[in-house]
């Protein structure tokens, strides 16, 4: 007689399936990139999103960070995995308001790095893209300066000016009625203002004409290209500029930050290093780290 045993095996893991959300209004979330409130496996932490659903129209996806006043109001534009993030931000603005010469003057200080004095801290991954941005400032005698975040060093400034008999139809941002200024490389955070000293050259009738308003700001140079002209009729909509203010897209360049070379990780394992077998390590084009393709 031939005895046949019946053992049960056992059930296989389950694998966990991720609810991972990869899009946003009209802006792709690729990974390392993910959202707030997603499972963190998602992401990488350092790349963490926020999806806001809170508005009028389709939800808009922002930077994420401790601080609303330094990342909540970064609206993200576009992701790429070559290595840059599109977003908008404020321009710094200055209006002459008429009355006895008041001046309305609107100072924009942005930071996309680790700074000490934040509880939590926010994440190392960008910085400003030197070859995608330039620095720009708009309106007549006007001196747009960048400092670093702490208004300690200046990195660069832009002067424009205006003659009795300028008229600015086709604007190349040349210095007159414009200008515009490399950034340094490896930059993650500034402040944006205005020398006030030149503003008793604007109580002349001439400049205060042509430019009520100046504007200073960060902006991707292609963008700027086909904008300029536009930019430049704005800039006597005092009401415009003062009560809701100008947005410019800013490019960053990310990466994964780290002081270990693509050279190094190659052949080691190592649980720190995010490139796996089937990507290649490219060193970061702007600041320390990495990508992986």
């Amino acid at each position: 007689m031939v005895m046949t045993i019946a053992t049960a095996l056992p059930k296989s893991p389950e694998i966990k399936q991720l609810d991972c959300q990869r899009k946003c209004g009209n802006v792709s979330i690729p990974y390392p990139f993910g959202l707030v409130g997603d499972d963190p496996s998602c992401y990488r932490d350092e790349f963490k999103l926020f999806c806001n659903t809170a508005t009028d129209h389709r939800p808009q996806l922002m930077m994420y960070g401790p601080d609303s006043d330094e990342y909540g109001d970064k609206i993200v534009l576009n992701i790429s995995l070559d290595g840059e993030l599109t977003f908008s931000y404020w321009a710094a603005v200055e209006c002459d308001m008429g009355e006895n010469r008041h001046y309305t003057t609107y100072i924009v200080t942005m930071s996309i790095g680790e700074k000490e004095y934040y509880s939590t801290k926010i994440p190392k991954a960008y910085r400003f893209s030197n070859s995608r941005n330039k620095f720009i400032a708009i309106g007549c005698n006007t001196r747009g300066i960048m400092t670093d975040y702490y208004h300690l060093e200046e990195l660069t400034e832009c002067v424009s000016f205006c003659h009795h008999d300028t008229e600015v139809t086709n604007i190349r941002c040349d210095g007159i009625g414009c200008c515009q200024k490399v950034i340094p490389e490896d930059l993650d955070s500034f402040r944006l203002l205005f020398d006030s000293y030149k503003k008793e050259s604007l109580h002349t009738a001439y400049a205060w004409n042509m430019s009520k308003c100046r504007m200073a700001f960060l902006s991707d140079e292609d963008w700027f290209g086909s904008s300029a002209s536009n930019l430049w009729n704005s800039i006597n909509n005092v009401d415009y500029l003062v009560n809701v203010g100008f947005r410019t897209p800013v490019v960053l360049d990310w990466a994964i930050r780290s002081n270990t070379s693509c050279d190094e990780t190659q052949g080691v394992t190592n649980t720190d290093h995010a490139c796996g077998n089937n990507t290649n390590c490219i060193h970061s084009k702007n600041g320390p780290g990495y990508l992986c393709q």
